[in-house]
């Protein structure tokens, strides 16, 4: 499940619907690619409803 056999120099076109807000890594199984730059990351933006946005920081949040 959720895994892409993928040949020797090959690839794969991966479809999907991002309707989840948020930074969200897609990466190898094995960890040592990560460090290999074998790593993305898609951001996905707020959609048109409040279920499909990310809710703001609170008003007392302190400022880094």
């Amino acid at each position: 499940r959720n895994t892409v056999n993928v040949p020797v120099n090959g690839w794969a076109a991966i479809r999907l619907v991002a309707d989840n807000p948020g930074a969200w890594v897609m990466h190898c199984h094995l960890d040592v690619h990560i460090t290999w730059g074998l790593a993305m990351v898609f951001v996905v933006s707020n959609g048109p409803s409040s279920l499909l946005s990310i809710e703001s920081p609170p008003l007392d949040l302190p400022q880094c």
